[in-house]
């Protein structure tokens, strides 16, 4: 990796020399310095075509590159190059077989639509890119127009994200979209604030039919709910879309409603972005309608920056009740004042009908100490609640009621997992001494096969990595299998001879394992969770 600032001759001399040297960030580069006058000791460093040709002629020759950043510093960097120099680090790029990432994110105003995208030669070349982040500040008509044709000749990435202007009303060309079209490997689209509007939507979704993308995020483009009509349908042709973001476009109830009609079809959809998409109570309803259908898989909602009112409440409260799928509802700047939160309460007590994991609604204004007082007791009646943000700033109280309950659902979850795993292992070994005949899992599947399974069926475990978890499975097979040895042996046992071992591995497997009191009654349900040490 790439020290914090190198001289430029040390990291040329690095990328000769050192195979270490995976990671690249152009202005952490320490070249031309000259004192700055408003910090003591702190130096500006001034970036320009001659340092970048040197830079160039050492990355022609490097081959464990993995990743190259340019990041605008802002007032500790002066960046003075040309086109000339943009081009030559691109060119020099292109060819680095290892190259996976390329992020380029310059917003200095004196840089104009060449001097960035020179950088983006690298394109144009044999480098394997995978993943591009280009903050695409340069919205003139031709550096759109040239952004196409380079995204055009790059068929290896996985993931694009691209960020334009805030503020730019430039609608990108169709020309633009067209050089998404040849990214057959892509999983991730991300295009933040660059004006496609209905039109580029539409192109967009042609492209859509023919890629499997898992993330798609689309936020202030310019479009409306006349272009969800075609990009929708389009991203239930493979159902594989995992993440929608479209945030920030103006959908009206037109687009909620070609949402809704398509959500029985995104099957793989469990996050949902719909930030300030201006939804009126009816576009509510009919999206509330959408997603307590039987086929909704959406886990992680955020309607956040969107105006509610306390008659909406109603629709919220049909979310959330009985929905076994939702964990996350965020309703951050939607005025969510003690009028709302007071229709909220009864459910959010509620353990039975309340499943989420977590409400946010942050916003800036206090609610009543006694808007508060109740949203405590709701915690602590409902074990289910992990995480809730009220507006204003933290309550020592509530977090503290947070923190229990995420405390017990770790416990728990861990039980689960460890109970799990004995019940596996017993039909794995067959571990009845007087049924042993009886099919034991371990003549047909190989171990490893069998605790792959059960990784996999674990994933949502609270509190353990995938390697603690891995090492506690383990360790029950080993115990397990050691038990029905001795089983079969003559002579008499007692537990310990077969689960001494458990008591010397240390961290969380230890914890989970001794936390079972009585393994050979494993059979029978754990009352007592965990004690996590």
């Amino acid at each position: 990796m790439q020290s914090k600032i190198e001289t430029l001759p040390e990291v040329i001399k690095r990328l000769a020399n050192d195979d270490n040297l995976t990671s690249l960030s152009l202005t952490h580069i320490a070249v031309n310095p000259i004192p700055d006058p408003h910090y003591a000791g702190h130096f500006i460093y001034q970036y320009y075509d001659a340092d970048l040709l040197l830079l160039a002629q050492a990355l022609e020759t490097n081959t464990t590159l993995k990743e190259f950043k340019v990041i605008d510093r802002g007032s500790s960097c002066k960046l003075q190059w040309t086109e000339a120099g943009a081009q030559a680090i691109g060119q020099a790029l292109k060819n680095i077989p290892t190259l996976e990432t390329v992020t380029i994110n310059l917003q200095n105003l004196s840089l104009s639509g060449p001097e960035v995208m020179g950088f983006l030669e690298c394109l144009n070349g044999n480098a394997q890119i995978k993943h591009l982040d280009f903050y695409f500040y340069c919205d003139d008509l031709a550096s759109m127009n040239h952004l196409g044709a380079l995204l055009m000749n790059n068929k290896s990435l996985e993931s694009i994200y691209l960020q334009g202007k805030i503020s730019s009303l430039n609608l990108a060309p169709l020309t633009f979209v067209d050089g998404l079209m040849e990214s057959k490997s892509l999983r991730a689209l991300t295009i933040n604030y660059i004006q496609l509007g209905d039109d580029g939507v539409k192109k967009l979704a042609t492209f859509l039919n023919q890629h499997p993308l898992k993330e798609l995020t689309l936020n202030q483009c310019g479009f409306t709910g006349k272009a969800t009509k075609d990009l929708l349908p389009a991203l239930t042709h493979h159902c594989a879309i995992e993440v929608l973001n479209l945030s920030s476009n103006n959908l009206g109830d037109d687009g909620i409603q070609y949402l809704v009609n398509e959500l029985p079809l995104l099957k793989n959809l469990t996050v949902l972005y719909l930030n300030s998409i201006g939804i009126s109570s009816n576009g509510l309803d009919s999206l509330v309608t959408g997603l307590r259908t039987s086929n909704c898989s959406i886990k992680k909602l955020i309607l956040d920056s969107n105006s509610v009112w306390v008659e909406d409440m109603n629709a919220i409260k049909k979310l959330i009740r009985n929905n076994l799928t939702l964990n996350s509802l965020s309703m951050n700047f939607c005025n969510l004042a003690d009028g709302h939160v007071s229709e909220l309460i009864p459910l959010f007590s509620d353990p039975n009908q309340c499943s989420l994991y977590g409400f946010t609604f942050v916003d800036n204004f206090d609610l009543e100490s006694k808007t508060q007082q109740k949203i405590l007791d709701a915690i602590r009646k409902n074990p289910n609640l992990l995480s809730f943000n009220p507006p204003g700033g933290t309550n020592p109280l509530l977090s503290d009621a947070t923190k229990i309950n995420r405390r017990k659902k770790t416990q728990q979850s861990q039980a689960a997992f460890v109970n799990a795993c004995i019940v596996f292992a017993q039909i794995y070994y067959r571990v009845n001494p007087d049924n042993l005949s009886v099919f034991s899992a371990s003549t047909f599947f190989p171990l490893e096969l069998t605790l792959r399974i059960i990784m996999e069926a674990s994933k949502g475990t609270l509190g353990m990595n995938e390697k603690a978890m891995k090492e506690c499975a383990t360790l029950i097979f080993e115990n397990l299998a050691l038990r029905r040895s001795l089983i079969t042996s003559p002579g008499t046992y007692s537990s310990s001879d077969w689960w001494r071992k458990s008591t010397t591995v240390q961290g969380a497997p230890k914890t989970l394992f001794t936390a079972v009191k009585e393994i050979e009654h494993s059979k029978e349900n754990i009352e007592n969770p965990c004690t996590i040490m």
